[in-house]
């Protein structure tokens, strides 16, 4: 499966974590898929976190291995660059520099499923899901 399968618009689930493993809110999202020039995608994305409206967007490489993030409920609106290093997930961080702050994001493409799935690490911790994106 690849991007090309996924090109339109998608109506599906999206859950959001606060902290490790406690459920802060499950809410549906729409998303849109785009070619976005060479070998990159937009994905456009809407839907709300505890009623609270959320809009964001990313391109995304083909190989998930770059990614341009912009969310109004996670970045505030800025926007964030996330890159993968020796196979890890696209990541970035963020925090004060003494106490720096890890979110990546992964995408996985199934027959029937796209699943987008963020996980932040907080300075000497394990990464832990905090949204997950299923359409």
């Amino acid at each position: 499966m690849t991007f090309e399968q996924w090109i339109g618009t998608h109506d599906g689930n999206w859950r959001t974590w606060l902290e490790p493993r406690v459920l802060h809110d499950e809410s549906p999202i729409a998303m849109t898929v785009a070619p976005n020039g060479d070998r990159r995608w937009r994905i456009d994305y809407s839907g709300a976190i505890a009623d609270d409206p959320v809009e964001g967007w990313m391109v995304v490489s083909d190989d998930g291995t770059s990614i341009e993030w912009n969310d109004s409920w996670h970045t505030a609106g800025s926007t964030e660059q996330l890159t993968s290093v020796d196979g890890a997930p696209a990541s970035y961080e963020y925090g004060p520099t003494e106490e720096r702050w890890t979110w990546s994001i992964e995408i996985a493409f199934t027959p029937t499923q796209m699943v987008i799935r963020h996980y932040n690490r907080p300075p000497g911790g394990e990464a832990a899901l905090a949204v997950e994106m299923t359409v």
